[in-house]
């Protein structure tokens, strides 16, 4: 009896690989040319979009974009907005970075409250303790 139906899939299909739920060609709807092309057209032009935003727009689920953007060898990233340092902003900038440097001169440890030497990152070494700087 298997024989008999993997000749018959051979005659056919011209195949023997197994197919997914007994249908021979299955017609495409999300990953289809068209929108694997939108697809990373929409991220080449704006790298911060969103893959919920690209799904909503044509249709598609948010796994059929990664397995498009994976494929083309592309990953989704979360974007991170962070300052950018423009000349209008420099004065404030020195300002500030001239009173940091005077308050670490007065107080030589003050540096190990919001600074980490291991992670090379600011951020709050000890959370328990507030400490207002002025």
């Amino acid at each position: 009896h298997v024989f008999s139906r993997l000749v018959n899939k051979v005659r056919t299909i011209g195949s023997v690989k197994p197919t997914k739920k007994g249908i021979a060609s299955v017609e495409r709807h999300a990953r289809t040319r068209q929108n694997e092309e939108f697809i990373l057209g929409a991220f080449n032009e704006d790298p911060t979009t969103s893959i919920r935003a690209v799904g909503c727009i044509i249709d598609v689920s948010r796994s059929t974009i990664q397995r498009i953007m994976w494929d083309n060898r592309q990953h989704a990233y979360h974007y991170k907005r962070v300052q950018n340092l423009i000349p209008e902003n420099y004065p404030a900038k020195v300002t500030f970075c001239a009173w940091l440097l005077q308050k670490c001169d007065e107080n030589p440890d003050l540096y190990t409250k919001f600074y980490s030497p291991t992670s090379h990152a600011f951020h709050v070494v000890e959370p328990s303790t507030h400490t207002t700087i002025t």
